[in-house]
């Protein structure tokens, strides 16, 4: 129990040296662009308060989007930025711990998603994330976080508000089970159905903690007529 506890102070004590280093090395340029590369997950405001990489990094780990155990969110971004040096920092802090801890996340292969037994959402194969529904199982672990946002995400999702009402009135004083049954209204009503439908309505009701919790991985489809449609 001790060496565990030794274990995890030390992950911690590296995460945040790693967080320093990578932060004094970002240029202004740098920090400009991973504040755009963020704004899904970060509001505007928040962002504008960060004048430093290590204050952008502190609303990224209160929203748990980084943290000693996932910096695969943190390597993805350097890497798009172009810097292969703090993106090479990341993946070294990665190898002292994580040998034993595979990134799974989301993986956008298949059309019908379910967990492992880390937790982390996966598919059993198919053909990509333009469509496929959501396991049962994880649309309950989703409803239990969105909470009281159930409504305004149920709008967002175009489930109708006579559902929204009847809802209310199947279940009035069981919250999770009220943003459940609004998930499953929609699964089981809208033309299309995708993982990534459900992450950008969370992102647009900014529930961004949410949206990286279960979908970081899940990138938008390739058909234009998609992203038309969903991308506004």
């Amino acid at each position: 129990m001790a060496d565990a506890r030794d274990c995890d102070a030390e992950m911690k004590l590296q995460f945040r040296e790693l967080l320093v280093k990578v932060s004094r090395e970002m240029q202004e340029k740098d920090l400009d662009n991973f504040k755009y590369l963020i704004e899904d997950e970060v509001s505007l405001q928040e962002l504008e308060q960060a004048k430093s990489g290590i204050s952008v990094f502190r609303f990224l780990q209160q929203k748990e989007i980084i943290s000693p155990k996932n910096v695969g969110f943190l390597k993805r971004q350097m890497n798009t930025l172009g810097r292969e040096d703090l993106k090479k920092l990341v993946e070294e802090y990665e190898a002292t711990f994580h040998n034993d801890q595979p990134d799974l996340d989301y993986v956008t292969d298949g059309p019908y998603y379910s967990r492992n037994k880390q937790g982390k959402c996966v598919t059993d194969g198919g053909s990509g994330s333009e469509s496929g529904k959501i396991a049962i199982e994880n649309l309950k672990e989703i409803a239990k976080d969105i909470g009281t946002h159930w409504k305004m995400l149920a709008r967002e999702l175009d489930v109708v508000e006579s559902d929204i009402s009847a809802i209310m009135a199947k279940c009035p004083f069981d919250l999770h089970e009220q943003s459940y049954q609004a998930l499953l209204k929609w699964e089981q009503s809208a033309t299309n159905v995708s993982p990534w439908i459900l992450k950008r309505a969370l992102q647009k009701q900014r529930l961004n903690s949410i949206a990286h919790k279960y979908f970081s991985n899940v990138q938008p489809p390739k058909s234009n007529a998609f992203l038309k449609k969903h991308i506004q």
